[in-house]
């Protein structure tokens, strides 16, 4: 079986002194890098393949915040981050929203009511 991973968290290895792993050859700093480019590469072009399928997706969801660049930040019952235009006076209520675009980690939305 395969694994899709929304998130992952990729640092280079470093050797610790005093380690024996700092004992062992290294692989040459830009070996390490390219494998970390590569792995980034991967993650966001599963998270923009895995993301793409919930564009149409409709229901109830939080709006929690001002988002951090316009909008306001809604949260569904996945924790899903959809960016929405609605007035600020709806922070802490309850909205139908659909997903209407896909970023890697986030998605836009519109509002479909507002109560």
């Amino acid at each position: 079986a395969k694994t899709r991973p929304h998130i992952s968290n990729i640092s280079r290895f470093w050797e610790r002194k005093g380690t024996p792993a700092s004992d062992l050859s290294q692989l040459p700093h830009e070996v390490r890098k390219e494998r970390a480019k590569k792995v980034t590469d991967l993650t966001v072009q599963i998270q923009i393949e895995e993301n793409q399928k919930w564009i149409g997706w409709q229901g109830e969801a939080l709006l929690t915040e001002k988002g951090p660049k316009g909008g306001i930040m809604a949260r569904n019952l996945y924790y899903k981050p959809i960016i929405v235009d609605a007035p600020e006076n709806l922070i802490g209520t309850f909205q139908t929203v659909k997903i209407t675009y896909a970023e890697p980690t986030y998605f836009f939305g519109e509002l479909v009511s507002s109560e």
